[in-house]
């Protein structure tokens, strides 16, 4: 797993013994990253590895785009020559805000610059044959803010929920592009359901981020 330290690899650590980290690899560095995944030799590439936070990546867009586009371009370059399948975490924020129920094969308009970077790295990934790329939002196992937009829907979860549908995908034969989340809710409704103090707030516009999940529910059952 490239992006150990993030926090989905936080918690692969809780509940996989199998998928070496490989968070102290930079992706960034080519020359690097082959020597390291030469040496390695993993049978399977998660790539979590992100720049996520919005604001910085504005005030730094040169950084994310390393991170975010170059890097994935490189584990991609290396999965296709060494025949390693790789499964890449994107976000449901390539999709466009103002429409819903967005499919894998549908339109995309990326709501923010962290989200172009992520369907830049997408684009790289796609070229490799043996790969899934893996549209969703998760948050940490406790709501940590005091209020929750009530006009903002998402199939987002906490990682405890969806890490284990992610490490199920990983070991799967899926290959494409697959929506990985639960059912539509606001993030209001999302956050009261661990943390019954949270205060409900309007965001500034409505915003609709959800995804058909038909293509995971298939493969759940």
């Amino acid at each position: 797993m490239l992006g150990g330290t993030g926090l989905l690899g936080s918690e692969f650590k809780k509940i996989s013994d199998f998928i070496l980290s490989g968070s102290e690899i930079d992706i960034r560095n080519q020359n690097e990253l082959f020597l390291k995944l030469d040496t390695i030799r993993p049978d399977i590439i998660l790539l979590a590895a992100a720049k996520t936070n919005s604001v910085e990546i504005d005030k730094d867009p040169i950084s994310a785009i390393d991170t975010n586009i170059i890097g994935p371009a490189n584990v991609t370059k290396w999965c296709i020559e060494k025949s390693v399948r790789l499964v890449y975490i994107s976000t449901d924020y390539v999709y466009d805000y103002r429409t819903e129920n967005h499919t894998e094969d549908g339109p995309v308009r990326p709501y923010n610059y962290y989200a172009w970077t992520k369907l830049g790295g997408e684009c790289s990934v796609i070229g490799h044959k043996n790969s899934l790329i893996i549209r969703t939002s998760f948050g940490s196992s406790k709501y940590p803010y005091e209020y929750g937009y009530t006009n903002r829907l998402v199939n987002k979860d906490y990682v405890d929920i969806i890490a284990p549908i992610i490490k199920d995908l990983v070991l799967s034969k899926e290959v494409g592009i697959i929506n990985v989340g639960t059912e539509p809710k606001s993030i209001w409704e999302y956050a009261i359901s661990r943390n019954s103090q949270v205060k409900p707030l309007d965001y500034k516009e409505d915003t609709i981020f959800t995804m058909d999940l038909s293509r995971l529910k298939t493969f759940l059952k």
